[in-house]
């Protein structure tokens, strides 16, 4: 069971190889198997179902029947060295990966796919021999102990010190598959993959970089590994940057066998739609609150940065959270080749007051957008106006709707979405001096101190 001996290296990831067949011509498989006699559930260690007795004198077998006593059990002929210190304990159908009697069991393996019976060289969890070692005290079959000159069966030969080349009888290069598309004069870096059949079991290195035809610029290297015992994959990592478009052929050399993999090299790189920033915290809404419980339809605007000037779809449906009830959804439209703004629709039918909150990406970009939702009576509605709008005098003049409203904290945004000024329980009712501010346009935040919520409105300074 161990290396040294030349039989098979033990390998828990793959099915044990076919390394033998016993005298009742069932075949003899290494220690690792599927679990489950069809197949399935994946490769698992093949377990003995024999356990040592608790004896202290050997003077029968596990069954009752007599047998020439050996030697007590003592430190110089501890449990385990006989035949009759172990005894079999039924497995059953809960329990796959337990053998019978004989240290096999029915089941599928590579080189039987519709099933045989097979026993199994059995090792313990620190892969030790466990008793039967191979076949167990009797055979499954009909013991026919005579000479095999030949077998019928495919192998797979294990020699001591001899190196075993990787073979396959297949190669499916017009099946690859590719992790990403290429495009001429842009970097590449990817993966590809090559079925194969008939693969030996045994492990590979990693290979030669293999450079394209056709289109030039990429090269192919294989990836190490080992063969399955059957069917399988071969990985390659492909990488460079493809002078042309059409298609990059390379000539694939492995386990005996030859195939050309290609790759299609498109003309023209697709580009999606890019912002350098998003601004949700300026996010406008009209019309500006919604109500608890009434039918909402309106729209916001958030501003961004660094547009790269690509059209775009319309957008998914984005359910609020905190408040819920309500929908977002981005119009398609067109990125300026700079600044701008998003548009999104929103409806639906908010369930109470507060915030409700819609989660944005796009563009490479995230951020939240919150919506103020308010009461249904108008005279506890959170709203204001600026006044006048566009600012003439440096004074920035606010008129709440309600008389009972009262700030908790403002803040004031440039058009890029910078913190410009901000206040904790500020005193509106003189305005707010903006006097240092430039020219242009700005958005002011407003939260309300009874509700938490927050409005925000754009206003000009106009000198």
């Amino acid at each position: 069971i161990y290396a040294a001996d030349g039989l098979y290296l033990l390998d828990s990831t793959a099915h044990s190889p076919l390394i033998g067949f016993a005298y009742d011509g069932f075949p003899i498989y290494g220690a690792y198997a599927y679990k489950n006699a069809d197949g399935t559930g994946g490769i698992v260690r093949m377990k003995s179902s024999y356990t040592l007795r608790n004896i202290s004198t050997r003077t029968t077998y596990a069954n009752g029947n007599t047998v020439t006593s050996g030697p007590a059990v003592s430190s110089t002929y501890p449990l385990g060295l006989f035949r009759e210190d172990y005894q079999y304990n039924t497995t059953s159908s809960a329990t796959p990966d337990y053998l019978d009697e004989h240290n096999g069991r029915f089941c599928v393996t590579p080189e039987y796919p519709s099933g045989i019976y097979c026993y199994f060289a059995t090792v313990d969890a620190k892969w030790n021999s466990a008793y039967p070692y191979v076949v167990g005290p009797t055979f499954y079959g009909v013991k026919n102990a005579v000479k095999v000159n030949a077998i019928t069966e495919s192998v797979t030969p294990y020699i001591q010190g001899a190196t075993i080349t990787p073979s396959v009888s297949t190669l499916n290069c017009a099946g690859a598959n590719f992790s990403a598309l290429a495009y001429v004069n842009t970097s590449y870096s990817a993966t590809a993959t090559i079925a194969y059949t008939g693969g030996n079991g045994v492990a590979y290195t990693s290979g030669s970089a293999i450079s394209s035809t056709g289109v030039t610029g990429l090269s192919a290297i294989l990836q190490s590994g080992s063969l399955a015992n059957g069917a399988g994959s071969l990985t390659y990592v492909i990488s460079g940057t493809p002078a042309s478009s059409g298609t990059a052929t390379f000539a694939i050399s492995f386990g005996g066998q030859t195939c050309n993999m290609s790759l299609v090299v498109n003309n023209t790189v697709p580009q999606n739609p890019a912002v350098n920033g998003l601004s949700c915290a300026s996010a406008t809404f009209n019309p500006t609150s919604a109500i608890i419980n009434v039918n909402y339809a309106g729209t916001f605007t958030i501003p961004y940065v660094g547009g790269n000037g690509v059209s775009f779809a319309s957008g998914n449906n984005i359910a609020s959270s905190g408040v819920t009830g309500l929908v977002a959804v981005l119009q398609a439209g067109t990125l300026a080749s700079g600044n701008g703004n998003l548009t999104y629709t929103v409806f639906g039918t908010p369930t109470s007051t507060g915030t409700a909150t819609f989660a944005i990406s796009f563009g490479g970009q995230s951020c939240n957008v919150n919506m103020n939702i308010v009461a249904s009576s108008s005279s506890d509605i959170f709203d204001f106006t600026v006044q006048p709008n566009p600012v003439v005098d440096n004074v920035l003049k606010i008129q709440f709707l309600s008389t009972s409203t009262v700030a908790s904290n403002y803040w004031i945004y440039d058009e890029s979405g910078k913190l410009i000024m901000s206040s904790s329980l500020p005193n509106l009712a003189a305005g707010i001096n903006i006097a240092k501010f430039s020219k242009g346009t700005y958005i002011l935040k407003i939260m309300d101190q009874a509700t938490k919520a927050v409005l925000s409105k754009k206003f000009v300074k106009g000198k």
